[in-house]
């Protein structure tokens, strides 16, 4: 009788990941980390997420979700821009549950990630989701990031190739970084909804005198680029009186959103709808999705618009092109041109007939290239090498 196979404590046990996120609502980051906990093979990992929450109550709205799906979270309170003693928190949490991987998903939480992983033996791994450069204080933490930070990671992720074309031009050693496009949840989206959706949509052709609705939908800050929608709607409304606009987020420039409206006589016609949990509602009600960013990674809002078949007018910045072929699954513009923004709108209300058609191939792009398992998938295989290359350099050490 040939003896037992032998199993050891390193074959059985899960390998351990903590997220770290500075959480501001329910966005494009917060999205992949949801999509992680939903599909994170559970028998061979153990993932739980440490939300940073200074006073920002929407810091809690990622937590929550997460709880929802088994996820266990530890909130981080942090007082203040720099907290040395929430960074000591989190290291003697990471130590006592014996942690493998520590990753980071911005660029507060990679700061958190290198401080409390400091002369340990913790894997660092950060994901570049995007980039925001609202102020200068952002580009400074974001140079400071990318040029101190990701020097002591082992790995930095990138959601787009055009993202990973970015960090090496901004000195990060290109073997560092990894390119995982993001995915989406398609089993969540109710494929009978968007059918009805579309029906419902596709049959205003005939009907003229229907409000069409176009959504904004992201964070409330210049780079995405609202500014420069609300220009070209102002300057379309005298010829096309029942269009509408529906800016979705929330965010730093809502103030100045709303000075806009009224300056260009909006408030009739274009509503700042604050964040939406439900976003399926979002997406029956538009008829067009706009994302007039300055820059972007590989956004959610264009893998969410695309698999319920809505049509895009979208930036030609970032990873979009890689989704939309422009005139054939949707229109690219050029970035902060509000002419040129305009002029795609126009060219939607005018050939609705052929917009629609475009956003059908860009929904088989998404369908068939940009799920979230497959996403996930590649993640796993990630965490199983660098845990894999952890092991034998100790083995080394020993030897």
């Amino acid at each position: 009788m040939p003896p037992p196979k032998r199993t050891t404590a390193t074959t059985m046990m899960k390998i351990k990941v903590g997220y770290v996120r500075d959480s501001c609502g329910l966005y494009g980051a917060e999205r992949v980390i949801l999509a992680v906990a939903r599909y994170l093979d559970r028998n061979r990992f153990d993932l739980t997420l440490f939300a940073l929450s200074g006073n920002d109550s929407k810091s809690c709205d990622l937590a929550d979700e997460a709880r929802r799906l088994g996820v266990q979270v530890v909130d981080i309170p942090v007082k203040g821009r720099i907290d040395i003693s929430a960074a000591m928190r989190l290291r003697r949490l990471l130590k006592d549950g014996q942690f493998d991987i520590i990753h980071g998903h911005d660029f507060k939480a990679n700061f958190y990630v290198l401080l409390s992983s400091l002369r340990t033996k913790l894997i660092r791994i950060a994901t570049a989701h995007g980039f925001t450069e609202e102020s200068f204080r952002i580009k400074a933490y974001l140079a400071f990031d990318q040029k101190v930070f990701y020097r002591y990671l082992n790995k930095i992720v990138a959601v787009s190739w055009p993202l990973r074309g970015l960090l090496v031009s901004r000195g990060v050693p290109e073997e560092k970084i990894l390119v995982i496009e993001n995915g989406i949840d398609l089993d969540f989206i109710d494929s009978e909804s968007i059918l009805r959706a579309q029906k419902k949509k596709e049959s205003r052709l005939s009907e003229m005198g229907e409000k069409l609705v176009f959504c904004v939908i992201g964070r409330l800050n210049p780079d995405k680029g609202q500014q420069f929608f609300m220009e070209a709607f102002a300057n379309m409304i005298r010829d096309y009186p029942r269009i509408r606009g529906a800016i979705v987020g929330a965010g730093p420039e809502r103030e100045h959103l709303s000075d806009l409206i009224d300056h260009y006589g909006l408030r009739e016609h274009v509503c700042l709808c604050g964040e939406q949990k439900n976003m399926d509602k979002v997406y029956k009600l538009a008829d067009c999705v706009v994302i007039p960013s300055l820059r972007e990674g590989l956004p959610y809002v264009l893998l969410e618009a695309a698999a319920f078949g809505i049509p895009v007018i979208a930036s030609n910045v970032g990873g979009i092109p890689a989704i939309i072929k422009h005139n054939e699954s949707g229109i690219l513009v050029a970035p902060g041109q509000p002419q040129e923004l305009e002029s795609a709108m126009r060219t939607f209300v005018d050939s609705r007939e052929s917009a629609y058609a475009m956003a059908k191939r860009a929904q088989q792009t998404v369908r068939h290239g940009y799920s979230a398992q497959a996403m996930v998938r590649q993640l796993e295989k990630i965490y199983d090498q660098l845990r894999s290359e952890h092991i034998l350099a100790g083995l080394h050490e020993v030897l």
